[in-house]
């Protein structure tokens, strides 16, 4: 459940700061791994003075792979973000990784941004596992490390402190959306098991009242 809510965890009316998702391409492959690349459209939600001393755009596009494997229950995920630098045209890049362990059913999330590191380097780490005591829940262990770049003390300070009160913001709405994601799919799921019931029950009906 929750490797199906990942991947269809955008758009959710909690991570506002995910702007857009297009699918630009998804396949089955030959081994049955759905594969999907999607385009998303982020917002960096730093105040204007931290934008502007650091030199970043508002706005940025994030390039995610992603692939399910049914057989294995490995679910992975890679995402580079395309930001473009707004002076120099330097593109922003942010390495994501998920994986599902098959036999312990722990979720892994690993992101780091590459370029603009020299400025703003995030560490990020999401670890989904189930409960020890209880099947029915999952533990989410979050982690991230923030190493803000600067000649000006004050400043960064400041920054590490926008982006850290960010983060942890976006890290609950992050959660809120998860299920959000997993309500919806878990009520698809009743309605499309509910329909089927109707039809088995109308077809049974049919199959008896007609005359021989």
């Amino acid at each position: 459940m929750i490797a199906q809510a990942a991947v269809r965890k955008y758009p959710n009316p909690f991570s506002t700061s995910v702007t857009g998702v297009d699918i630009v391409h998804r396949e089955v492959d030959q081994n049955g791994v759905l594969n999907t690349h999607k385009l998303l459209t982020t917002d960096w939600n730093l105040p204007d003075i931290a934008t502007k001393l650091l030199g970043l755009g508002h706005h940025g596009h994030v390039s995610e792979h992603s692939s399910v494997d049914p057989k294995t229950g490995t679910y992975t995920l890679k995402s580079r973000n395309v930001s473009t630098h707004p002076k120099t045209g330097t593109n922003t890049l942010k390495s994501r990784n998920v994986s599902t362990h098959p036999k312990t059913g722990t979720n892994t999330l690993k992101s780091r941004n590459l370029t603009f590191s020299n400025v703003i380097l995030i560490e990020e780490k999401l670890v989904y596992s189930p409960h020890p005591h209880d099947k029915n829940k999952t533990v989410l262990h979050q982690e991230a490390n923030v190493t803000i770049n600067s000649h000006i003390p004050w400043l960064t300070g400041k920054i590490e402190k926008w982006v850290t009160d960010s983060m942890a913001n976006n890290a609950g709405k992050g959660r809120q959306g998860m299920e959000w994601v997993i309500e919806k799919i878990q009520v698809e799921s009743r309605d499309l098991n509910n329909a089927f019931k109707s039809m088995d029950s109308f077809l049974s009906g049919t199959a008896t009242s007609t005359p021989l």
